[in-house]
């Protein structure tokens, strides 16, 4: 396994990779994200200005097996634009924070110990960043819910085996999301925080 970062400028050649990534991958559940290519080129651009974002990516046999972005919480990128207000109507510093932007492991890949690889690596750079804190959020979902697959794991385990833990703090999120019947519409979903401290 070979895992390659990209920082600021670097992840621009690396766009249309990691778009297609994130449309095909966050289609599934809980996501169930229906992405436009120009949404996320556009996304990804704007994420790609700080030179303190970060872009694993990781490869077996010369094939993309996951990806990892990264980035300063305080940030000008459109997916973090509402963040800043959900943090500081909570009293905690955004500027102390390291965000995980997505961690995605193709399935035939998991269990290899990619993402926990990955994370180490991102907890040194955020450490040698300066930044005290990690975060990250995952979307919401009931537990009935109907386009819950029989066999879905929720990656819950994941984190807390990563050492972050739950918050209070969440924010919603307008994306374009599969109904019950199928049809996509765009929908309020709700994302809640995980906190590391370094």
């Amino acid at each position: 396994m070979d895992i390659t970062y990209y920082f600021g400028a670097e992840i621009l050649p690396q766009i249309e990779t990691v778009s297609q990534l994130r449309i095909q991958e966050f289609k599934n559940y809980p996501y169930l994200y229906v992405g436009t290519k120009e949404y996320e080129e556009n996304y990804l651009r704007g994420f790609a200005t700080d030179p303190k974002s970060c872009l694993a990516i990781a490869r077996m046999d010369g094939e993309v097996a996951g990806i990892a972005t990264a980035m300063p919480l305080k940030s000008d990128a459109d997916i973090l634009k509402d963040v800043e207000k959900v943090f500081a109507e909570a009293g905690e510093q955004i500027e102390l924070y390291y965000y995980f932007g997505e961690f995605i492991v193709l399935s035939k890949y998991r269990r290899l110990g990619i993402s926990m690889r990955i994370e180490k690596d991102l907890e040194a750079i955020a450490r040698s960043q300066k930044f005290s804190k990690l975060c990250l959020s995952t979307v919401v979902r009931e537990q009935n819910d109907s386009r819950r697959p029989p066999d879905y794991k929720a990656t819950d385990s994941v984190w807390s085996k990563m050492g972050f833990f739950v918050t209070r703090l969440k924010i919603e999120y307008h994306w374009p999301t599969i109904q019950e019947d199928g049809r996509v519409v765009d929908t309020i979903n709700s994302m809640r925080f995980w906190e590391k401290v370094l």
